[in-house]
């Protein structure tokens, strides 16, 4: 497998996602066709851009909710780990992919990079609990333990697999600000 290979959940992002740019873009064209001003959506590259950029975001808050929402029907006190150092640190986001990504089977490369796949989660055996630091999954066959240490860095069963460096602000701050900003009025 490679880095371009989707799951069923990924395929269904993308339709919705680009379904609901789509009715953006529409939206947009409607009311510049009804208003006397000088037409700004009929421009395929500002289209192009807003496209890009909304791709970006929509799918940055649909894996967070999707994988969030995993964990939950897994079983975990989301309310003890909402209360964790693990879900406020600035790589929380990159934590729920490399989490999504072992659910779908995914193992990494040297580089840290996605590579194939060795054992897709059977979600309906699969328990989830944050304990002491520890955030561990098991569906009976494979097990996970995912921990985070005070420069951020994510570990699975004790190995860095994402080849992650010490955390700096600037970056992934921005991107949680951009992930909580964009769920707007989902419960923390």
């Amino acid at each position: 497998m490679d880095n371009n290979y989707l799951t069923d959940w990924e395929i269904k992002m993308k339709e919705t996602i680009d379904n609901r740019i789509n009715e953006e873009v529409n939206s947009h064209l409607e009311k510049e066709k009804k208003s006397t001003k000088k037409t700004y959506w009929s421009n395929p590259l500002t289209e192009q851009l807003y496209r890009r950029e909304k791709e970006k975001e929509y799918e940055l808050v649909y894996r967070y909710n999707h994988t969030l929402d995993l964990l939950v029907n897994c079983g975990i006190d989301i309310e003890t780990f909402k209360e964790s150092y693990m879900y406020k640190s600035h790589r929380f986001y990159i934590l729920l992919r490399c989490i999504q990504d072992k659910i779908d089977g995914y193992n990494y490369d040297s580089d840290g990079n996605r590579i194939s796949n060795k054992h897709i989660m059977d979600i309906d055996n699969t328990k989830c609990v944050y304990e002491r630091g520890v955030l561990t999954i098991n569906d009976g066959k494979v097990k996970y333990e995912f921990t985070m240490d005070n420069q951020q860095i994510i570990y699975v069963n004790g190995k860095n697999v994402l080849k992650l460096q010490p955390a700096t602000h600037d970056e992934e701050l921005e991107e949680k600000e951009s992930i909580q900003k964009s769920l707007g009025k989902r419960k923390k």
